[in-house]
C-alpha cells in the first residue's frame, strides 16, 4: 500500500535551492557566508584541545551565553546562540514570518533568505542594489513604513536605517 505524505503547498512551489558546484576554492566566496580568511589561530589552537569525542558533539550552549552576555553586558535570555547563519535564519523565519506574509529582499544576497522566505509560504518581494552596490535605502524606508514587509538585507551590509517607532535606528 502507498500512503501519500502530505506536503505543506509552500515547500511544493518553492524554488530549489541549488549550493554552488565545485571548483570555489581559488575563488571571492561570499555564496555561503563564508570565512574566506580562515580560521583564528585561537581558534585552531581551542580547538587542538578538543577530544575527538567533544569535537563530535553538538555544542553545549549554556556557559558559553552567559559568558558571551557578561562580555557583550546583555542578559542571557537577549542571546541566541545557533548552529551558524544558516540556522539563525530558519529560527528568524520560523518566529516571525508567517505564510502569505511579505518578506522584502535587497538582492544580490545570500540564497538562504529567499528559500527559508518559500519555506515559510510568504511572498517574496525584491529590491537591488545599485549600479554601484549602493543600498536601496529610500524604498526599504518606504516598504518599511508602509508596513509591507519584513524586512531582511544581507548581513554585510553596514547601514542604518530610522525607526518610525522614534528608537534608536536599526542596522540593516
Amino acid at each position: 500500500m502507498k500512503t501519500k505524505l502530505p506536503v505543506r503547498q509552500a515547500i511544493l512551489d518553492r524554488r530549489t535551492y541549488e549550493p554552488p558546484g565545485e571548483g570555489r576554492a581559488n575563488k571571492l566566496r561570499l555564496d555561503f557566508n563564508e570565512n574566506t580568511a580562515g580560521c583564528s589561530p585561537d581558534v585552531t589552537r581551542a580547538l587542538a584541545k578538543l577530544s575527538p569525542k567533544q569535537l563530535a558533539m553538538y555544542p553545549e550552549y549554556e556557559r558559553g551565553t552567559r559568558r558571551l552576555a557578561r562580555h557583550f553586558r546583555v542578559k542571557p535570555e537577549e542571546l541566541l546562540l545557533t548552529n551558524g547563519g544558516d540556522d539563525a535564519l530558519r529560527v528568524f523565519f520560523d518566529a516571525f514570518v508567517d505564510a502569505g506574509s511579505s518578506v522584502l529582499l535587497c538582492e544580490p544576497t545570500f540564497p538562504m533568505y529567499r528559500y527559508y522566505g518559500e519555506i515559510a509560504g510568504a511572498k517574496i518581494d525584491v529590491l537591488r542594489y545599485g549600479a554601484e552596490m549602493e543600498f536601496p535605502l529610500e524604498s526599504v524606508v518606504a516598504a518599511c513604513a508602509a508596513n509591507r514587509a519584513s524586512c531582511l538585507s544581507p548581513i554585510p551590509t553596514i547601514q542604518r536605517v530610522p525607526c518610525s517607532s522614534g528608537r534608536r535606528s536599526q542596522p540593516f
